[in-house]
Formats: C-alpha cells, sequence, structure tokens
C-alpha cells in the first residue's frame, strides 16, 4: 500500500527493511541537545520549577551564613556589608549544609531526569520497537514480508519516505497504531509519532496521522458492511506525549483530538507537583470516530 502525498514524500506501510532506519530516527529524536526532544524542555522546565528556586534560595543564605562566618578574612568593604544582614552567622556548618546539600539535590535531580528518559528509550526498544513487523504488522523476522502484514491484524505501522533528489529512499517519519496497549478493543492508540528534525514543519506530521486516521475509517467501513458481523470498530484512538510538546499537541488538535486529563509521573513513581517534587506531566488525548 503506497499513498502519494508530496512531491517528494510518500507515506507507505512499514516493511522488515526499514527497521534500522526507523530505530536511528526515534532514537535520535529523544537525544539531548535536539531541537524538539522532551528532554530538552524537560531540563529547561526545571530551572523554574518550584523545587530549583528553593535549592537556589537555600543555596543562597547557606553561601550568606559563610560570609559571615569568615567576615573577618574578608576586605572592610564586604565585612560591614555582612554586618548588617538580619542573619548573622550561627556557625560554618550549618552554613555549609545550606550551600551544599541543596545545590547537589539540584544535581542529582537533572540527572534523574536524564535517566528517567534514557530508560523510556531503551524500554522502548526493548518493547515493541525490538521488532516493529511482529507488533504491528503481524509478521516476524523470520518471515518473508508480502506487502501488508495478515489481514486479521489491527496494529499498523508507517514510514514516511523520501522518494526523489539526494536523499532518496531515506525514513523521514514515522507512527504506529498499535491495537493491543488498550484492554479494549474498541479503543487503538496513536504511537511512536517522529519526523527527523530537518524535515519537520513540511506537513509530515499531518501526513502521517491522515495515513493513521484513514485506515482506521477504511477498516471501519470494511468492518460495517461485513455481513457476518465478525470484527471490531474502532470508536476512539487515544494517545499519550508529554505536557512539554505543545507542537505536536496542536498539531494534535488539528486533526480533532481532545485532551483528557494529565498524570504525572517521574520514574515508577507519581509525584506531586509541589515544592520539592517535580514531576514529568503526561497528557492524554483521544479522538472520537465516527
Amino acid at each position: 500500500m503506497s499513498m502519494s502525498a508530496a512531491p517528494s514524500i510518500r507515506i507507505r506501510l512499514y516493511e522488515d527493511r526499514d527497521e534500522a532506519k526507523v530505530h536511528a530516527l526515534f532514537v535520535d529524536s529523544q537525544i539531548e541537545g535536539v531541537p524538539g526532544a522532551p528532554i530538552n524542555d524537560a531540563l529547561r522546565q526545571h530551572l523554574t520549577s518550584p523545587s530549583s528556586f528553593l535549592c537556589l534560595g537555600l543555596s543562597t543564605i547557606g553561601s550568606s551564613l559563610l560570609l559571615n562566618s569568615y567576615s573577618s578574612f574578608l576586605p572592610s568593604g564586604l565585612s560591614l556589608w555582612l554586618a548588617r544582614l538580619p542573619i548573622k552567622s550561627p556557625g560554618t556548618a550549618l552554613g555549609v549544609a545550606l550551600t551544599t546539600v541543596p545545590a547537589l539535590y539540584w544535581f542529582l535531580y537533572r540527572r534523574h531526569i536524564r535517566t528517567v528518559f534514557n530508560g523510556y528509550v531503551k524500554m522502548s526498544m526493548d518493547l515493541d520497537l525490538k521488532d516493529i513487523g511482529k507488533s504491528y504488522m503481524g509478521f516476524r523476522r523470520d518471515e518473508k514480508y508480502s506487502g501488508g502484514g495478515t489481514g486479521a491484524w489491527r496494529s499498523r505501522f508507517w514510514v514516511a519516505e523520501v522518494v526523489d533528489g539526494p536523499a532518496r529512499g531515506e525514513i523521514v517519519g514515522c507512527v504506529g497504531l498499535d491495537a493491543l496497549l488498550n484492554p479494549d478493543p474498541e479503543v487503538l492508540e496513536l504511537r511512536r509519532m517522529v519526523v527527523a528534525l530537518p524535515y519537520r514543519r513540511q506537513g509530515i506530521g499531518h501526513m502521517l496521522i491522515r495515513a493513521l486516521v484513514d485506515h482506521v475509517k477504511d477498516s471501519n467501513a470494511k468492518l460495517g458492511s461485513d455481513p457476518t458481523g465478525q470484527g471490531v470498530i474502532c470508536k476512539r484512538i487515544t494517545l499519550a506525549t508529554t505536557t512539554f510538546q505543545k507542537t505536536a499537541m496542536k498539531m494534535y488538535e488539528k486533526h480533532g483530538w481532545k485532551k483528557e486529563k494529565v498524570t504525572v509521573y517521574m520514574g515508577s513513581q507519581t509525584w506531586s507537583m509541589g515544592i520539592i517534587s517535580y514531576g514529568l506531566g503526561v497528557q492524554f488525548m483521544a479522538l472520537e470516530i465516527k
């Protein structure tokens, strides 16, 4: 199955030979420093989180206490300024603790954020992306791909391929439709939406979404006209994306997805958005199929 959607890009179903390219596309999109990678936004937002301001404040107080403790060794002008501070030196130990502990917590938490995102990439590569053909197309690595997987398989995976120019044959985008993630057979899940950085803002994400939604509607139409009544019609397509990905959420909303709830995660635990704790917000969205 192949659908021409632009002069230089076509959206087609995944083939087993695409696996290495899809893996590279997915991993590259998650690397820290790559524009649009969710980890960049998570680290940037952490800088202005309540916990960061609290750590900065405590470290500033600790530094002031330390300076007061050693004011006799400082220039006279700085010593006079410190003498006017409302906090008199209660001792060096407290100053050291307030200076170092919040700073250490801040650095360790940023390291934890990196660990969480790197763990997500590894988990993805160990689960459905380990064998995309088996997970989405209904065929195994040792089977010959015949152009569409088994007819009864409801999951699908599409890629965006460059069809002309120097980059001909390159895979620059992908998206998956997972029928197994949600226990409700009437609900399918959009997953693994990625567009390569040099090809963003060219409508490729919209093309991938249209291919996925059109496939679901076409499948529903065939099932609706089946006199045997076999098969389950899809009524909803859900997805989950981080709250940092504002551009992605706007794109989904243009295609009819509605925001449903936000759950805050960090690692394997759920955290509250309090002063000390800071979590990763995951936005759940759904598209009603009519």
